[in-house]
């Protein structure tokens, strides 16, 4: 009988270190090394470095807006406008991934606004996604998120005016995202009860013009 609980006490300690292990992976993605380094930002004074670099993880979340990651790296550049190093921070905070949960048959979000960033620089970044959760083509659209971000580290803008982060992912042939168009619809056409029909016109009712009464001839008496 002791063996028989002590074995029980074994395994369930060893799913609860294993569930830890899992845990730490998977939500460690929401602290990225870009958060440091904002955190240390020469140019962001009076404290502003260790404000705007707390504000990394919150915008990495899973039920985060993905918008408001690259509002923040906005912020950042705003904060120093002009200063190497802060600008190549905002640009590693625009390329981190943002958690989500597959356990609940979650998946990832991306800002569908095409203003945003609205710095010119931090336009044309990719952000990374994850590659162990059996997203389809997630390997091969991360070499294309890297090469984004070192391409906007050299110096080298991409002109992706009027669209949006979302979009720039889709046209990079990655799809296996929330709110991602289903493949063979192009929005274009409406659908049938979404069109605007003429409003029926009513039949008028045709009126035979009225015969003036004839006079009857009087008979002589």
């Amino acid at each position: 009988m002791k063996f028989i609980v002590t074995a029980l006490v074994l395994s369930l300690v060893g799913t609860s270190v294993a569930d830890t292990r899992l845990n730490r992976r998977r939500f460690g993605q929401q602290n990225p090394p870009v958060e440091g380094k904002i955190g240390q930002l020469q140019a962001l004074k009076n404290g502003l470095a260790g404000t705007l670099s707390g504000q990394v993880p919150s915008t990495l979340l899973g039920a985060a807006d993905p918008c408001a990651k690259l509002q923040l790296a906005d912020t950042i550049v705003q904060a120093a406008p002009g200063d190497a190093a802060t600008l190549a921070a905002a640009r590693e905070l625009v390329n981190a991934e943002q958690n989500f949960n597959p356990a609940n048959n979650g998946k990832p979000k991306f800002c569908g606004n095409p203003n945003l960033p609205a710095t010119k620089e931090l336009r044309g970044i990719l952000p990374k996604i994850s590659e162990v959760d059996n997203l389809q083509g997630a390997a091969a659209f991360n070499q294309i998120s890297s090469k984004s971000l070192a391409d906007a580290l050299a110096g080298n803008v991409k002109n992706v005016d009027g669209k949006s982060v979302a979009d720039q992912i889709v046209e990079a042939g990655f799809t296996d995202f929330a709110g991602a168009p289903v493949a063979g619809n192009n929005n274009n056409e409406q659908p049938e009860q979404d069109k605007q029909r003429q409003p029926e016109q009513p039949e008028q009712e045709q009126r035979q013009p009225e015969q003036p009464e004839q006079e009857q001839p009087k008979q002589r008496e």
